[in-house]
């Protein structure tokens, strides 16, 4: 079985699906990655599986985006830490930013991602007032992945 480099799949996505650029001439995509330079996002859901998946693509692509906040539901801003840590830093699907990073890799992300205690099922998102002022102060980008799963359904 051949295992691939990150910068590999990444070469593989593009020539397989016709994104190589002419001789010559840079690919820019549709722009995303230049949108999101300097961007302050909020994502709700942070631990779930989209979430992830997102914010995994986003600082492997634009690393230039100013800051991530990630509601997190946590009991305390400690709890969220550890979370953000197991749940996040320390997962297999960042593998290749840890590459690109190296040892620097953890600063990188925490100088990135914001863990912000929270609830989408309290009211005013279950956030203390100084993180809601905040994000609403600095955030451009507002993504909604949070879900309620139960997989024991009646």
């Amino acid at each position: 079985m051949e295992v691939l480099s990150c910068n590999s799949v990444e070469e593989g996505v593009r020539e397989d699906y016709g994104f190589k650029a002419p001789e010559g001439k840079d690919y820019d995509g549709i722009g995303i990655e230049k949108f999101l330079q300097g961007k302050v996002i909020f994502i709700t859901g942070a631990t779930g599986f989209l979430a992830k998946v997102l914010v995994e693509k986003i600082l492997r692509t634009s690393p230039d985006v100013s800051k991530v906040y990630l509601m997190i539901r946590a009991k305390d801003k400690e709890a969220a830490n550890r979370r953000l840590k197991t749940e996040l830093l320390d997962a297999e699907l960042f593998k290749c930013v840890k590459e690109k990073y190296g040892k620097y890799y953890e600063a990188f992300m925490l100088s990135k991602l914001v863990p912000v205690v929270g609830n989408v099922c309290q009211s005013d998102l279950g956030m203390e007032e100084e993180s809601a002022n905040a994000i609403k102060k600095n955030v451009q980008i507002i993504v909604n992945s949070a879900a309620f799963t139960s997989f024991y359904p009646r």
